[in-house]
């Protein structure tokens, strides 16, 4: 038997960390690694951004802060700073440089969010939800295991945090309640803050230091300058450098872009540079760098002006060659040497491989050229954009789910440069990543009134919704989809969008909610005739049901639904699905003679050669059900080969929580013959597989373990 099947006899100890260190860690901007310093095994976030090229002065903070850093921490909370001051006045750099000076000390990692608290066009959703499940990816948690409630998902952030060494930082914060909601319960960490608002008594309260940046000195900004345009033109004209000091206001962010524009236009004179900003600054009361942005703007050429305004109008967080390419009507390649150009103007940022983002203040300074794009090549753009990510998301989706059924009619009108050629896990990736803009595309273009492309575009999420959850996206993904489909006035579309909500609903534990939404979804189907789609609504209500303690009611039900899909001719795959939900249902009420036939005839439909494509998953789960269904019956030795099977399937597949399951039916089965050991060896295992992906289950298999008598403690 494989080293993975465990037969009786044989060992094979897993531990929480060799798990943890094995997990893929979801999408995270930055990189996630598993580092040696820290804790064994366990993902280490490396999430901080490279620390501006030109950083210049801030020695007297630079001092407090590694003062706070380095000296004894008695307090049973982390320590906070709270850096505040006007844009442009460089809080994000000081932070940036300060965590990366002293990240030696914080050994399990660093993470980053950006709460966009000064942009007023946030993407659909709970920001704090987006944000916890944003770290716990970060920290290792899959995205399946993220919970659907942010008060569930915030205990598990706590849990995750629990005496880490982290540096935390929160950029862009607006209320101090964003900022407690995100605090780790580690008196090891630190977590700083920067803020342009005063946020309140509550900030001392909860034991922050309150730093005010001020301006830059003048010999700051010079070196800030100089260091950027070199000594010799910087020396060529001294009295207007000196004029573009003072006009800087000891802001860096005004300081850099000047020097930056003097960079990219070489035959520039200062004095032409400080003509243009005194021409712009009289209605810039927010601060100087305003007309130094106006400066860096009116310094691109024209398609990279285009480009500024037009994505003034794309609400997403980031920015990738897509939606430059689409915006541009460009190819990829050139999409990329524009997103560069950008970026070498100081006005966008890397924000990981392949994306890029702009700062708060480039946002809104976007927002001011943004108004001169007239409303019908908006409109055009957010099409465009719209039909990029419906390419790019429907590949995954074909790709992932190939024996779904797609309704939709919708033909796009803008077609893609190239759409990458990847495999499963990496396109499964990519989607995880960038979902939240998919949402925003989404919503963008439901707020033109292109409804069908709005719900085509959501249709087509659902293999990582149903495989990575992503719950923290799923309530405004699901009621976006849901008011698209009432939009276009098609009960098909409004019952397949309430079947997923009510779905969510289930996984959500609100299971009345849950019941209002699949009953509506069947009425709808029924009322149409489509039987086999109402059979789907009713399967599961029927889950749902099992799971409100009524599983004699989920029997019926589900045994109305197989005989619905064998008069339908459903598919080999959906009746085998079907027949494991009833045949689980009738073991968890003691009927397991009634539940074999059922789990082996579903078994040798999802291993016919005949169903393609393959599905191995759902198979490997057929059998835990077969496996408990033999150990029920005392049928020993059946039941643990079928088991072992499982275990060394899902093991290949990468599916840790369903291996989990099958570890917990073999140990279940060692019990019951009497063998400790085996027993123990699978619960040590699977308690460690399902504290890696954050599963609730995991206390079970401690509980079971304790119960399991060791052997060498008892000797």
């Amino acid at each position: 038997m494989s080293e993975h099947g465990l037969q009786p006899g044989t060992r094979n100890t897993l531990t929480a960390s060799t798990v943890s260190a094995a997990m893929q860690a979801g999408a995270v901007y930055g990189d996630v690694i598993v580092h040696g310093t820290g804790v064994p095994g366990r993902v280490v976030p490396a999430q901080l951004p490279p620390v501006p090229a030109h950083f210049t002065d801030r020695e007297d903070l630079r001092h407090q802060l590694g003062t706070l850093v380095a000296q004894p921490h008695t307090k049973r909370r982390p320590r906070i700073v709270v850096l505040t001051g006007p844009a442009g006045i460089g809080k994000s750099a000081l932070a940036t440089f300060v965590a990366t000076e002293h990240r030696d000390q914080f050994a399990d990692g660093q993470l980053v969010l950006d709460l966009r608290g000064s942009w007023p066009r946030q993407p659909a959703g709970d920001r704090m939800h987006a944000g916890l499940a944003q770290f716990l990816r970060a920290l290792g948690v899959p995205p399946q295991n993220v919970p659907a409630d942010a008060g569930e998902a915030a205990t598990q952030y706590r849990t995750q945090t629990a005496d880490r060494r982290l540096v935390v930082l929160l950029e862009d914060v607006a209320s101090w309640d964003a900022v407690r909601a995100l605090l780790p319960a580690s008196a090891h960490a630190l977590v700083l803050v920067t803020t342009r608002t005063s946020l309140g008594p509550a900030a001392i309260l909860d034991g922050a230091v309150v730093l005010q940046l001020q301006p830059l000195p003048s010999s700051a900004i010079r070196d800030l300058i100089i260091g950027i345009l070199g000594d010799n033109r910087a020396s060529a004209e001294m009295e207007a450098l000196d004029e573009l000091i003072a006009f800087c206001g000891g802001s860096p962010m005004a300081a850099g872009l000047a020097a930056a524009t003097l960079v990219l236009q070489p035959q520039r004179s200062v004095h032409s540079l400080l003509t243009e900003l005194a021409a712009t600054s009289s209605h810039a009361p927010q601060g100087p760098h305003v007309p130094a942005l106006d400066l860096a703007y009116n310094a691109l050429d024209r398609t990279l002006q285009l480009l500024y305004r037009l994505l003034g109008h794309w609400p997403g967080a980031t920015v990738d060659v897509g939606v430059v390419s689409a915006a541009l009507v460009c190819s990829n390649a050139t999409a990329e040497q524009h997103l560069h150009a950008l970026t070498q103007a100081e006005l966008f940022e890397p924000a990981g491989p392949g994306r890029w983002r702009r700062q708060a203040t480039v946002l809104e300074h976007e927002r001011t050229v943004a108004w001169q794009v007239p409303t019908e090549q908006v409109h055009d753009l957010l099409h465009r954009i719209g039909d990029y990510y419906l390419a790019r998301t429907s590949a995954v989706d074909q790709l992932a789910t190939p024996h779904r059924t797609r309704p939709s009619t919708y033909v796009p009108d803008y077609q893609l440069d190239s759409v990458p050629e990847l495999d499963r896990d990496a396109a499964m990736d990519w989607l995880s990543d960038e979902l939240a803009n998919v949402l925003a595309a989404a919503q963008a273009v439901y707020d033109i009134g292109l409804h069908l492309l709005c719900w085509t575009l959501l249709d087509a999420t659902w293999p990582v919704l149903l495989e990575r959850k992503h719950y923290e996206l799923r309530e405004p993904i699901d009621w976006l989809f849901l008011s698209a489909a009432r939009a276009l006035g098609e009960p098909w579309k409004v019952a397949e969008a309430a079947k997923r909500r009510g779905m969510f609903q289930h996984s959500a534990r609100r299971n009345a909610l849950a019941k209002a939404d699949l009953s509506m979804a069947r009425t709808i189907w029924t009322g149409l005739g489509a039987w086999a789609e109402a059979a789907g609504a009713t399967e599961q209500l029927a889950l749902v049901e099992r799971s409100d303690g009524d599983p004699h009611h989920a029997i019926k039900l589900l045994r109305d639904c197989l005989h619905v899909h064998r008069e339908l001719g459903s598919s080999d795959r959906t009746i085998a699905l079907t027949m494991n939900n009833l045949a689980a249902t009738y073991l968890a009420v003691g009927e397991a003679g009634e539940a074999l036939p059922l789990a082996s005839r579903a078994e040798q439909l999802l291993a016919s050669p005949q169903m393609q494509p393959p599905d191995p998953y759902n198979l490997a789960r057929v059998r835990i059900t077969r496996g408990r269904i033999h150990t029920a019956l005392g049928q020993y030795d059946r039941a643990g080969s079928t088991l072992a099977t499982a275990v060394t399937e899902l093991q290949r597949l990468g599916a840790p929580k369903e291996e989990a399951e099958a570890r917990m039916a073999r140990a279940e089965l060692a019990r019951r013959v009497g063998d400790t050991d085996v027993a123990r060896e699978h619960l040590m295992a699977a308690e460690a597989l399902f504290e890696a992906v954050a599963s609730p289950r995991a206390a079970e298999a401690r509980i079971l373990l304790a119960a399991c008598p060791d052997p060498e403690s008892t000797s």
